[in-house]
């Protein structure tokens, strides 16, 4: 994880699908939740009762990139539009 400049690095158990994971981060609770909640609901949503944690990872990881990308090329309109 990029280190946030000041601060400290902490420990957390962190809950993703029905796993908890041990991770070392300078995010606070808050910022924990804010990143979790939304990525359980997508896990919840990848694949059926028959898929397994790291199939869902998987999944939940292409639907972020799929996203990441959509929204890559919004930013990339947006900057043409104010080209002169």
């Amino acid at each position: 994880m990029i280190g946030v400049p000041g601060a400290e690095m902490r420990r957390v158990r962190l809950r993703v699908g029905k796993k908890t994971y041990p991770i070392k981060t300078p995010l606070t609770d808050e910022e924990l939740d804010r990143l979790a909640l939304p990525l359980n609901a997508v896990m919840e949503e990848s694949g059926g009762a028959s898929v397994g944690q790291e199939e869902r990872l998987l999944l939940t990881l292409l639907r972020y990139a799929w996203q990441l990308e959509g929204i890559r090329l919004r930013l990339e309109g947006f900057i043409e539009e104010e080209r002169p």
